[in-house]
């Protein structure tokens, strides 16, 4: 979840929060969230258990820690590593990027995904977006494999 979305949802507990405690419904809590916040809005649902829980004491309008492996193998070392990698061999693979770095394949995919922006196309990792200059290139390229086919 991005920090953004999580300042979104974190807005709407804190509503949800102040609303509970002032004694209002969840059900009009959910229609003044989806008035404002259309179908972005929390479920009415998910009012429904955050006032409960707000009306029953709970302080914070963050979830709770949960069980599981914390997220360490996206670290801003292993994001540059794998940057490069990619960047010297452009056709490695997932498999052996996680080999190599003896990370998750699940964690390499991520790392590829989400924070270099990047994905498999032609058997190469390429970025979602091109650059000014990569652009350039490309159009260069394209005229002259133009010119050879005439």
């Amino acid at each position: 979840m991005t920090s953004k979305s999580n300042e979104f949802l974190l807005e709407q507990r804190t509503y949800i929060k102040i609303r509970s405690l002032l004694g209002d419904t969840p059900r009009n809590i959910n229609k003044d969230l989806v008035q404002v916040y259309g179908g972005e809005a929390c479920s009415e649902s998910t009012v429904k258990k955050w006032s409960l829980r707000f009306r029953e004491g709970r302080v914070s309008v963050e979830d709770d820690p949960r069980m599981g492996q914390p997220i360490i193998a996206t670290t801003a070392n292993n994001i540059a590593l794998v940057a490069e990698m990619c960047d010297s061999d452009p056709r490695i693979t997932i498999e052996q990027l996680a080999t190599s770095l003896t990370l998750l394949t699940g964690s390499v995919h991520a790392i590829l995904n989400k924070h270099l922006g990047m994905s498999k196309v032609c058997s190469r990792w390429v970025p979602h977006l091109l650059n000014q200059t990569q652009k350039k290139t490309q159009v260069r390229i394209a005229k002259k494999l133009l010119g050879k086919y005439d």
